[in-house]
């Protein structure tokens, strides 16, 4: 067979196999809802409604952020700012569709009414805090948090309204079930490293007002240990991490690379100072590491920032997807027929 042959036998079996494919994809892909989405659906209301609680609480001590935005936000820089941070960042992450992907992966995970979920929560994400809270409270769980209060640009950097605050106004107004055994101050370390006296101040001054366990370590690791044993005693089923606390990622050469998202396990290290999510890991608990949250967004296709959710906006994240067996068998005995028809035969003279 002539080289022209042969191309347009090729053109003609990709053409048939791209259109079997397309043919499958459009008319027997079969969608529906993952079984437990009316609750991701309850966690995103809960998590919008909290949001404009907290917008509201911010509103009545004339505490606004310079950015804009619904009060979720907190300033460029202030006296307890720890890092910088993308503003782009803090806003995307105030979107309440990451209470529904908190919940499916809760849900993916087995935990039930009858589990406890360990969570670390840095000042630096207030807004991704009160979703993770908000998916635990409605499915049923219950919540074992830690918190600290130093926070990166743009986060809950206000000294009138920390995360401490926040949290405080939410179990005294909006039914927050739950409330953080202890609090740090963050920074490096994990006991202010970075944040000036005035900022350390105002942060003794946030965990006075609002009656909480303030805990400075001495050390990283002491931070790391007094962590770890709280989660171990409260027999924790999984942890999710908000952030980048210092003594959550850990000082060892290993915590730059902790992937964002799920993880059922973790090569860990023997370092000394890694930190609680390797820790965790290693006990065999599955950890969730939110820390870039455009990453998180992409993957769970949560696009724009809003408090008003439809049903429409949260099928990407609620959607269950397969594919019928039944057609795809039929098209690959189409395309194998077509590669036997098309496929070129040797004639041997005799």
């Amino acid at each position: 067979m002539s080289s022209a042959g042969r191309t347009i036998r090729f053109v003609v079996m990709a053409s048939t196999a791209m259109a079997l494919l397309a043919i499958v994809e459009i008319a027997f892909r079969d969608r529906g809802e993952y079984p437990n989405a009316e609750k991701m659906r309850r966690a995103s209301a809960q998590a919008a409604e909290w949001f404009q609680m907290i917008d509201q609480m911010k509103r009545e001590k004339n505490v606004r952020s310079s950015a804009g935005n619904a009060g979720m936000l907190g300033e460029e820089y202030s006296c307890i700012t720890t890092t910088l941070g993308s503003l782009d960042a803090k806003v995307t992450s105030a979107n309440p569709l990451f209470a529904a992907m908190f919940a499916r992966v809760l849900l993916e995970c087995g935990i039930d009414s009858s589990s406890s979920v360990g969570v670390t929560i840095s000042g630096s994400f207030p807004a991704a805090g009160i979703s993770a809270l908000a998916a635990i409270q409605t499915i049923g769980a219950r919540a074992v948090v830690v918190s600290s209060l130093g926070a990166s640009t743009y986060g809950a950097n206000q000294p009138e309204a920390t995360w401490i605050d926040m949290e405080r106004w939410l179990c005294d107004r909006g039914g927050l079930q739950s409330h953080s055994s202890f609090v740090t101050l963050g920074g490096e370390g994990d006991s202010g490293g970075g944040i000036p006296e005035e900022g350390i101040a105002q942060l003794l001054r946030a965990a006075d007002r609002c009656g909480a366990e303030l805990f400075i370590p001495r050390t990283l690791e002491e931070s790391i240990e007094h962590r770890y044993e709280l989660f171990v005693k409260e027999k924790i089923a999984m942890l999710i991490n908000i952030g980048g606390n210092q003594s959550v990622l850990g000082g060892c050469r290993h915590a730059s690379s902790i992937s964002n998202g799920l993880h059922r396990s973790m090569v860990s290290c023997d370092d000394s100072d890694r930190g609680l999510l390797l820790r965790i890991a290693e006990a065999g608990i599955p950890v969730f590491h939110f820390l870039n949250v455009k990453q998180l967004a992409t993957a769970y296709r949560i696009t724009r920032h809003h408090t008003e959710l439809s049903d429409d906006e949260l099928m990407p994240i609620s959607e269950m997807r397969g594919v019928e067996r039944l057609p795809v068998v039929l098209a690959l005995i189409v395309l194998g027929a077509a590669v036997a028809i098309l496929r070129p035969r040797n004639h041997r003279s005799t």
